[in-house]
């Protein structure tokens, strides 16, 4: 007679079999194990939209003996599509610069897109070919061709993003804490066509969104009157739209009476927390830009 052991032993292969089963579909993943990683995200085309310090530089038929010229204190403006970049350099009248563009493309971080360059608070050249590389939220680098009139023999932007640009805009900032008006403190120079220009008071009226202020260059014997209109374009981000014009005032000749301007202005720090005021406008002939402390 078999006894009981001997009776389960032929099913003691089948167990071992099934166990051994299970250890490989386990070992397998058979029990679902762990998701594949996801796939790297894609690159992107970036954005240059921003305020910017930094450096450059510019030559000129005519100016520093055709040399090109340093620009070392470079401020810029991007608001989509348009930028205005220039140098805030009272000791070089030379480096008066702006570059007042467009941006017709950016793919991935290149970009592509064309200027007009001002010079001593003129025109020299319009529709410069531009190349560029932006990093979005970290830096821009501009490459302006040499014009085909020869006027503008070339140049170049190396700027860093200032992470001011996420303070935000409201009436309150750029109205200034003091009431007093930009450019009655210890920074109040004017880049525009006649040299030394300074403001004494850039006043913000904004009941109607307006602002007035007036530049004179040493001994007073020239004065202009300017007078424009200021806009928050993104609330979110610390940049306005500025629109003016300037009207003759004593001995204001050029730019005598001009209208057209359209710039960008923002709040920055210097010593203190929103204590200065940038503000750069072109109209296709002038261009006008201030550092203006409060």
């Amino acid at each position: 007679m078999r006894t009981s052991i001997q009776n389960r032993l032929p099913s003691l292969p089948i167990i071992f079999i099934s166990l051994f089963i299970a250890v490989i579909a386990v070992s397998c993943g058979g029990g679902g194990g762990a998701a594949p990683a996801p796939a790297p995200a894609e690159p992107t085309d970036q954005d240059a939209s921003g305020i910017y310090n930094g450096t450059g530089k510019g030559a000129f038929i005519g100016v520093n003996g055709n040399a090109e010229v340093s620009l070392t204190t470079v401020k810029g403006m991007v608001n989509g599509s348009r930028f205005i970049f220039f140098n805030a350099d009272i000791s070089d009248a030379n480096s008066n610069v702006l570059f007042d563009g467009t941006i017709t493309s950016i793919t991935l971080t290149n970009l592509v897109g064309t200027a007009d360059v001002y010079q001593g608070g003129k025109i020299v050249e319009s529709d410069v070919a531009v190349t560029g590389v932006v990093n979005g939220r970290s830096s821009i680098l501009l490459t302006l061709a040499a014009s085909a009139s020869g006027n503008f023999k070339g140049g170049s932007v190396d700027a860093s993003f200032d992470l001011l640009y996420d303070r935000g805009a409201t009436n309150a900032r750029i109205d200034n804490t003091l009431s007093t008006g930009w450019g009655r403190g210890g920074i109040k120079d004017v880049f525009m066509i006649i040299p030394n220009m300074t403001t004494f008071n850039f006043e913000m009226r904004l009941a109607d969104d307006t602002y007035q202020f007036v530049t004179d260059n040493p001994g007073f014997t020239q004065t202009c009157l300017h007078v424009g209109v200021v806009a928050i374009p993104n609330s979110a981000v610390n940049l306005y739209t500025v629109s003016d014009s300037i009207f003759a005032g004593l001995g204001c000749v050029p730019p005598g009476t001009s209208t057209g301007y359209t710039g960008f202005s923002t709040v920055v720090d210097v010593d203190n927390q929103d204590d200065t005021l940038w503000y750069a406008v072109t109209n296709g002939t002038y261009s006008v830009f201030a550092i203006l402390n409060e």
